[in-house]
């Protein structure tokens, strides 16, 4: 993977689409080693807590 210039004076709060991103879950007290993928789609159960 290719290292990007970043402009870091003049980064926004805005949505940056990257090529990759990480992935990791947390399960049974520990985190797995997760995955680098280039799909953009965040999954979340519509019953986690952040939704109640």
């Amino acid at each position: 993977m290719e290292k990007k210039n970043i402009d870091w004076a003049n980064l926004g709060f805005g949505y940056m689409k990257t090529d990759a991103r990480f992935v990791a879950n947390y399960k049974n007290g520990a985190w797995d080693e997760g995955p680098i993928t280039s799909d953009d789609q965040v999954t979340i159960s519509e019953c986690a807590g952040v939704l109640q």
